[in-house]
């Protein structure tokens, strides 16, 4: 089985990279921002017999790297298809109210959080379609990020975050319908104790987030695999 997982030097998509490279028999693909930092943590991690990892610059904040990094994988790497796209990484650093938000703040967001998304499967999608097995296109979602249940979380000053998450929920339901051979959907990974998910609860008067990465990721790997 072929993984890629993008965000994947620290966090939930670190957590996903530690559990995919324990499965016989993978190519776990990680993308990071930077690879020369990335790579000795990495590099530390366990692999089971006959998997391998590689390690590939994708930027969410940039516009081509999600190709390249495609481009990379086929080229250097002889990688001829995807099984498995995780869209992991994300941002959240706008925590003031909506009516004061900067717009240019809320654009960054929807470039980490939607856009990147989009131009990930844009890019993994013709290697998606050689899979043998039934493809996936993975994000991973956000509590946070819901119109019917938003008073569950109208204390929380994470607009920008919570409205470009929701976004890019449509655009992944939007792929689901949109191939037929592809399944794309997203995983609640739940209120998780990330640099990113303790911050949201500090917000909100809590010490941390409730959820262990490692209790996350092993929720995550249960759906991917159903």
């Amino acid at each position: 089985t072929v993984y890629l997982v993008t965000g994947a030097s620290r966090g939930i998509g670190r957590g996903l990279i530690e559990a995919f490279l324990q499965r016989p028999k993978s190519t776990v693909v990680a993308c990071v921002r930077n690879v020369a930092t990335a790579t000795p943590a990495l590099s530390a991690l366990t692999v089971a017999e006959g998997s391998r990892m590689i390690i590939v610059q994708l930027n969410c904040d940039s516009e081509t790297d999600a190709q390249a990094a495609v481009q990379t994988l086929r080229e250097e790497h002889g990688v001829t298809h995807l099984d498995v796209v995780v869209a992991n990484a994300a941002m959240a650093t706008n925590f003031g109210p909506a009516s004061t938000m900067p717009l240019e703040h809320l654009q960054a967001h929807m470039m980490v959080n939607m856009y990147a998304p989009v131009l990930l499967f844009q890019a993994t999608r013709l290697m998606l379609q050689q899979s043998k097995q039934q493809a996936k296109f993975v994000l991973i979602g956000a509590p946070i990020s819901t119109i019917t249940n938003m008073h569950d979380y109208a204390r929380a000053p994470l607009t920008a975050y919570g409205v470009s998450k929701l976004a890019a929920n449509y655009m992944v339901r939007k792929f689901h319908f949109e191939n037929k051979w592809l399944t794309a959907f997203i995983i609640d990974p739940g209120h998780v104790q990330t640099d990113m998910g303790d911050q949201g609860a500090r917000l909100m008067g809590r010490p941390q987030a409730p959820t262990t990465v490692a209790d996350s990721v092993a929720g995550i790997c249960a759906r991917i695999d159903e």
